[in-house]
């Protein structure tokens, strides 16, 4: 079988010393642990700083990393902290979920500690990499100012100090220079570190797939330095905000509470932004998931004081993907073509031969959907579910009767116990003509759905999910059954 097989696990959920997956052991451990049994697509969530409810696609910057992946084994390597620094975090090892509460607090504190004891040579490749990247300048800018004025909004912060120009702005990095650089610093070490990491995979040919959320938060530094391409009132918030009328994912409507873009603004200086988020993120995996693709074509625009007036609104679309062909490296893109799907991304899915995703979960909604596997296109990544899933097992044991022998009919499959029909299923989508078969790690092994990442819409319990320090035996086991 020459069939490519993923896994979708996010690095915060990687067993570790530290109560959260880290840029270091738990990675290189997990490749080795993929390219031993034949994994050769890892994809994870977005990596970019997590917002207070610790979504990853609540981002308050797009380009940069969350402070929690540093490994903590990585700064007393460089002399930075010594081990006895790391107790706190060690009591996690054992942590059924990820402590957000402690971990991200005691992992700044470490990197406070580190950025005190860093000497002149590693602080002069800080400066030059602050040069060599400004999406990093700007992420220290935001946070000095959000330090200063101690704030998490900038809207809260005098407005002469949003524009890049001012004399407000040079004389603020002037006098906070310390304050910038020290976060810079921070991104230095996690930029370096990821590097190590996806070097380290591509030499065990295994393929990060990384995330690109489509829309930022209102108080992020995407919009903050890109005021006149978001739909925003004159205090420079949401007039409108993203979201999804009631689809796959869910019955009822999908706030997001994001920004929108203005695709006529964008248009103006052809897409840059767009292009900046592609090919930055392009340096970080080796494909890159668009996210909720059909927004790029034509996006939902909720009206939050009258959802009667909620709209569909054309976006970039093929005049977009135009731009992305020529700029950046459209073969290692992959679309999430999930939900609504319409006329307009069918055809620029065609022309640019883009690689697209389909969910089995969906399938069992009417007789000869596209995602059941006789039907699966060749370019297209297939899973039982997605983050935003639940897992397969738990599914199938939420499932009515009625509803579980459509699944069985749908599949021409006899009746059996629902982790049979995981393993059925699997081998079911296995003999389809998909590009690749991802599953989440919860499939792997087996889990329900107290196991699954997130809820879709709900904060609480999501994004806390962690592999099982013992997990390997159990991921062998039910690979061995999925593939034979």
């Amino acid at each position: 079988m020459n069939k490519k097989l993923g896994v979708l696990c996010h690095i915060s959920s990687l067993p570790s010393e530290y109560g959260i997956g880290d840029f270091d052991k738990c990675c290189y451990d997990f490749i080795d642990f993929l390219s031993d049994n034949n994994i050769s697509i890892w994809q994870i969530l977005p990596l970019s700083n997590t917002n207070e409810g610790n979504c990853p696609y609540g981002a308050i910057s797009s380009l940069t990393f969350d402070e929690q992946y540093i490994s903590p084994d990585y700064l007393v390597s460089l002399g930075l902290i010594e081990t006895e620094n790391l107790s706190k975090l060690k009591k996690l090892k054992k942590t059924k979920k990820v402590r957000f509460d402690i971990v991200k607090p005691e992992k700044m504190r470490l990197l406070e500690m580190a950025y005190n004891n860093a000497k002149k040579p590693l602080l002069d490749k800080v400066y030059t990499f602050a040069g060599e990247h400004p999406e990093f300048f700007d992420y220290g800018y935001y946070r000095a100012l959000q330090c200063v004025f101690q704030v998490k909004d900038w809207h809260l912060v005098p407005q002469e100090l949003w524009e890049k120009n001012s004399k407000e702005y040079k004389a603020f990095v002037k006098e906070n220079e310390k304050e910038i650089y020290k976060h810079i610093f921070y991104q230095y070490l996690l930029h370096t570190e990821w590097q190590g990491v996806r070097e380290y995979a591509r030499l065990h040919n295994v393929q990060i797939l990384g995330d690109m959320p489509i829309y930022p938060d209102k108080i992020s530094l995407d919009v903050l330095f890109n005021l006149d391409k978001f739909k925003l009132d004159k205090d420079y918030l949401p007039r409108v905000t993203g979201g999804v009328p009631p689809d796959d994912f869910s019955d009822v409507m999908q706030n997001w509470g994001t920004c929108i873009y203005d695709w006529d603004k964008l248009k103006e200086d052809n897409y840059s932004w767009i292009i900046k988020k592609i090919s930055t993120l392009q340096s970080y995996y080796d494909i890159v998931r668009i996210d909720h693709f059909a927004g790029f074509v034509e996006h939902y625009e909720i009206d939050n004081t009258d959802f009667s007036k909620n709209v569909w609104v054309k976006g970039g679309g093929e005049d977009l993907f135009n731009v992305i062909a020529s700029k950046c490296d459209i073969e290692r893109l992959v679309i999430e073509d999930l939900g609504i799907v319409k006329p307009e991304h069918k055809k620029i899915r065609s022309k640019y031969s883009l690689c697209g995703m389909a969910i089995l979960q969906f399938a069992f909604k009417r007789p000869n959907h596209e995602y059941l596997p006789n039907n699966i296109k060749k370019n297209t990544l297939y899973y039982l579910g997605t983050h935003d899933n639940n897992t397969y097992l738990g599914y199938l044991r939420k499932l009515k009767r009625e509803q579980k022998n459509k699944v069985f009919e749908y599949l021409s499959l006899p009746k059996m116990s629902n982790k049979d029909l995981v393993i059925t299923s699997v081998k079911k989508m296995l003999d389809s003509k998909c590009k690749a078969v991802i599953l989440q790690m919860q499939d792997y092994l087996l889990q329900n759905e107290k196991y699954k990442m997130n809820t879709p819409g709900k904060a609480e319990g999501s994004w806390e999910y962690r592999v099982p320090i013992d997990y390997k035996d159990t991921f062998k086991e039910n690979l061995d059954k999925f593939l034979n």
